[in-house]
């Protein structure tokens, strides 16, 4: 089974610099030896968000109790709290009859659809790079989750150096009675990751 995953990021950043806009100032009169001028700067950085560090996720059952896919992450902010929120989105490729005609397009499932066949995931969430901790959040095919509460993990180091390189972890699972059912073949999906300011 392959999960494939991508993010959105919008990293806005604004500079002004205005010699009208503000309080320059502007010589009145020519100068012989010299002349001088003033203009102020102004300059904003807004609340920035990114995720990095993605990767596709894939695995082979093998007839065990359930199957696990996770993906370990680099989250940053400059807020000063280093808090935001995560919203997860699934996309079923499902279409046709069969078992596809319960699951949703945007649900937390992959599908085969050549068999009409989709098998549904639990989606969890952690604001550190480990299994302890993590969060359940969204149920096999239900459509896209937010975390409740803000998530405190976020590092300052667009490239989490402090943090060893990820410091979030996301996590799909599913379960035997599922995979066990399912005909065999290939199943595919996709989960998107958005990142939100706290609340």
């Amino acid at each position: 089974m392959e999960a494939k995953w991508k993010c959105y990021i919008l990293l806005p950043f604004v500079l002004l610099f205005s010699s009208s806009l503000f309080a320059a100032t502007n010589p009145t009169n020519p100068s012989e030896s010299s002349s001088e001028g003033s203009s102020d700067i102004s300059l904003t950085i807004p609340d920035l968000y990114r995720v990095s560090g993605i990767d596709d996720m894939s695995i082979t059952y093998d007839g065990g109790s359930f199957a696990d896919l996770y993906d370990d992450l680099c989250i940053y902010t400059n807020n000063a709290t280093s808090e935001y929120n995560v919203r997860i989105q699934g996309s079923s490729t499902c279409t046709g009859g069969g078992d596809c005609t319960s699951t949703p397009s945007d649900s937390f499932a992959v599908s085969n659809d050549s068999l009409s066949y989709s098998i549904g995931y639990l989606v969890y969430w952690n604001d550190q790079a480990s299994a302890a901790g993590l969060t359940y959040l969204g149920a096999k095919k239900a459509s896209a989750v937010t975390t409740s509460t803000n998530q405190t993990g976020a590092s300052t180091h667009t490239s989490c150096t402090p943090e060893g390189g990820t410091n979030a972890r996301l996590r799909l699972l599913f379960f035997q009675i599922d995979l066990a059912a399912a005909p065999s073949g290939t199943y595919t999906g996709s989960v998107t990751l958005t990142l939100l300011p706290p609340s």
